[in-house]
């Protein structure tokens, strides 16, 4: 199968909110299975991954600066939706905000292949750390603004 290099737009990408857990699920499969409850008019996605903490060291003898890769952090992932305050979605993020417990999300991105059947889908896990209604002014959208402490590198299926 040729590997396509069309780049495709974030438009038709749906993002889901699942049950909190104490553990990340272990693959793809387990994720799936797992209850999942829409989030409604989302309007961006910051980036998420895994980085690494860069480790240094400053040899004197040899005037140079060595690095090395310490810890990993998949780091905190914000987007951000249209408020509606009916939205089951959105009341399930404003409620795990009062919440000790990591929680599964699941972002399917519009990337599908003509032919396929799924876009690209991403399985991320963390804390809500935030999920803020931003009112703005007269001529805004009011917009929730949610941030999320990732505690697991995100498990990725590609668009099939």
């Amino acid at each position: 199968m040729p590997i396509t290099t069309q780049v495709k737009p974030t438009a038709g990408s749906i993002l889901y909110i699942g049950p909190s857990s104490d553990t990340p699920p272990a693959d793809a499969n387990v994720a799936a299975a797992l209850a999942w409850t829409r989030i409604r008019k989302t309007e961006t996605f910051g980036a998420f991954g895994d980085a690494a903490q860069p480790v240094t060291f400053d040899s004197t003898d040899e005037d140079r600066r060595f690095k090395a890769k310490g810890t990993r952090d998949a780091g905190d992932w914000t987007f951000t939706c249209g408020f509606v305050a009916s939205d089951a979605g959105q009341q399930a993020l404003i409620a795990a905000v009062d919440s000790h417990q990591d929680y599964n999300f699941k972002l399917v991105l519009g990337d599908e292949p003509v032919n396929g059947t799924s876009g690209t889908i991403f399985y991320l896990f963390g804390l809500v750390l935030t999920a803020r209604p931003n009112p703005g002014g007269a001529n805004n959208v009011i917009r929730l603004e949610v941030s999320v402490g990732l505690n697991a590198k995100p498990l990725m299926v590609p668009a099939a």
